[in-house]
């Protein structure tokens, strides 16, 4: 069978060697990976009959990467680890509403930088705020209505204050403890505000980037946070909602969910003969996104062919399989620079 094997893989930021002794079970993060692919940013057609936010459009076009996200939003649990271990200086006071498995509340953008590099040093991870593009994606999960469950809000869909007619809410509640959205995540809408990695733009998506990659700015007072809370009334929930946070501000409704670059850091895939099928061009396709996305990202063309033996032909057809995927990359746009090809 002839094979033709591609992977690529990101660069690994610079790690500095961890102070901290104990180990961390990453698994307790509960990372989801999510499916790559293009969706329409933005206040939707469907939200027509509810009051419209200007700084939620234009819709447009975004290519997404492949990328991890958490089920849950992050916990008390998790941030007072981070607390015990010396990571994290802030430790956020849950005001008798409950700790343990509720979202953590009460720490700033600020405060949570310091608890992605915490976790960064202990597992030597890519840990980060998702961008909003990813976070929107991520919430609508293939769908286009206002909700990831319809257009109607419902009843008992969500932790907000009208999601329970005749039932207020005045609190958080544990994580899961609604039904998952179509990607399995938990809470994308309600509980807890989630922040983002993107600086408030009060013009909304004018010149927004094609790729789901974050919009920042060297001083950037506001970030932008997304979801609706425990108090929030059931259009601050939209998918395509979006709300401005002072970078310095803690309250009891704004919390985080993590996000990653997709793992394995490597990706294999078989082009099934030397030209490029449509099949392989949809995944060169893919790798074009990530490389837009991800700056520091390399591509590896490997090419080789399996149980044929190491003769001249098969290493000549090695190399035009990996001379047709590279020039594909190429005409794509991707810089020579990043590239690295390899026959055998």
């Amino acid at each position: 069978m002839n094979k033709r094997i591609m992977s690529y893989s990101l660069l690994a930021s610079s790690i500095l060697c961890s102070s901290y002794a104990s180990a961390f079970d990453e698994s307790a993060l509960n990372m989801v990976t999510i499916k790559g692919g293009h969706f329409q940013m933005g206040e939707s057609a469907n939200t027509a009959r509810v009051m419209k936010d200007r700084d939620e459009g234009p819709i447009h076009a975004v290519a997404v990467a492949d990328f991890r996200i958490g089920k849950y939003e992050v916990t008390f649990d998790l941030w007072d680890a981070c607390v015990d271990d010396g990571g994290c200086s802030h430790k956020p006071d849950d005001e008798g509403r409950g700790r343990g498995q509720h979202p953590v509340m009460n720490v700033s953008p600020q405060h949570v930088a310091e608890f992605i590099s915490w976790l960064n040093q202990k597992t030597q991870g890519q840990y980060r705020l998702p961008s909003e593009a990813e976070w929107e994606y991520a919430a609508r999960a293939g769908t286009n209505t206002i909700y990831y469950w319809g257009n109607d809000l419902g009843d008992g869909n969500a932790n907000c204050a009208d999601c329970r007619p005749g039932a207020f809410t005045t609190k958080s509640e544990p994580v899961g403890s609604y039904a998952p959205n179509p990607f399995g995540l938990h809470d994308m809408l309600g509980n807890i505000w989630e922040f983002t990695a993107d600086c408030w733009n009060k013009s909304g998506y004018k010149d927004a980037p094609e790729y789901a990659t974050a919009v920042t700015e060297k001083d950037c007072p506001l970030t932008v946070a997304r979801g609706g809370a425990w108090f929030s009334h059931g259009q601050s929930l939209r998918a395509s909602g979006r709300n401005p946070t002072w970078t310095s501000s803690a309250t009891n409704y704004y919390g985080f969910r993590l996000a990653a670059p997709a793992k394995p850091a490597e990706v294999f895939f078989t082009l099934d003969s030397g030209d490029l099928s449509d099949n392989a061009k949809a995944k060169l396709d893919r790798v074009v996104i990530l490389m837009n996305t991800h700056p520091e990202a390399e591509f590896t063309i490997e090419g080789h062919t399996d149980d044929l033996g190491l003769d001249a032909y098969n290493h000549q057809l090695s190399q035009h399989r990996a001379d047709n995927a590279y020039g594909y990359l190429l005409n794509q746009g991707v810089s020579a620079e990043r590239l690295q090809i390899m026959a055998y």
